[in-house]
């Protein structure tokens, strides 16, 4: 009897690696133990659904003045050649962030309400209705710096664009390569940042927007000058400038106080 012997009560290497097993309830096999997943080896979320996240980092119905720096957000998520298409127009990065800008400065309050949820859709794009509204008390707005700011006014105007179908769309570095900005059908042709602009100028010039106007301002937002002597003066020239197969002119004048002068 020594202290050792051909039958020792160690167990085998094998069997002491068999304890970290489990036995299947089943047939009572050993089979290895799920390892616990480690913190990040979840899948990477799909690409949409990062863009998603970064849309609604402005567009959330909150004033966009809570959300942060918006001019600053566009200049760094747009890619340089990103280009923002508004209705038949097209802007370069740089002229929408400046419109955007004028827009802040004029309206503090400026709010892109949610008509329906940005969602992510497909080839990388994400969707969603906005109503951009902002009250006018701040600096006098213009969309261009060939056109004429109009002033404050007391009470001072409230902007309210028609509601916009807004689709961005991504670079493969998650960046916006592209913006399309539609206004939805039923609206009276206010979108974007000249929107604003044309209800601005109606204000002014004591008109009522209406349907039958958008024609008479349409012209004007090309014809308003730093040196014009006033706003209605200038849309008195964009009145009589506008074509004779322009449909109700004499109407659409009258509805601004214009009476358009036979070329």
């Amino acid at each position: 009897m020594g202290c050792c012997s051909s039958k020792s009560n160690v167990a085998p290497v094998k069997e002491v690696e068999n304890t970290l097993l489990a036995k299947s309830p089943s047939s009572g096999e050993l089979k290895p133990e799920p390892k616990p997943e480690l913190p990040g080896a979840a899948a990477t979320e799909p690409a949409t659904l990062t863009s998603t996240v970064l849309v609604k980092e402005m567009y959330n119905g909150k004033k966009l003045s809570e959300n942060g720096d918006y001019v600053a957000w566009l200049s760094k998520n747009m890619t340089d050649d990103c280009v923002v298409k508004v209705g038949e127009m097209e802007f370069t990065k740089e002229m929408f962030v400046g419109s955007n800008k004028a827009c802040i400065a004029a309206c503090p309050d400026f709010t892109f309400e949610i008509v329906k949820e940005f969602a992510a859709a497909e080839e990388s794009t994400v969707i969603g209705h906005v109503t951009a509204v902002g009250t006018h008390t701040g600096e006098p707005f213009a969309i261009a710096e060939d056109l004429t700011a109009m002033p404050v006014t007391d009470p001072p105007f409230k902007c309210k664009n028609d509601d916009e179908k807004l689709t961005f769309h991504f670079s493969d570095d998650g960046k916006i390569s592209k913006l399309v900005i539609e206004a939805l059908p039923g609206g009276r042709g206010f979108s974007g940042p000249s929107g604003w602009y044309k209800q601005m100028v109606g204000k002014v010039t004591d008109a009522e927007v209406t349907d039958a106007q958008v024609t008479v301002l349409a012209g004007a937002d090309a014809t308003l000058k730093e040196g014009a002597t006033d706003a209605k003066d200038a849309v008195a020239d964009a009145g009589a400038t506008l074509k004779e197969e322009a449909a109700d002119v004499k109407d659409a004048s009258a509805l601004n106080g214009i009476v358009p002068t036979d070329n």
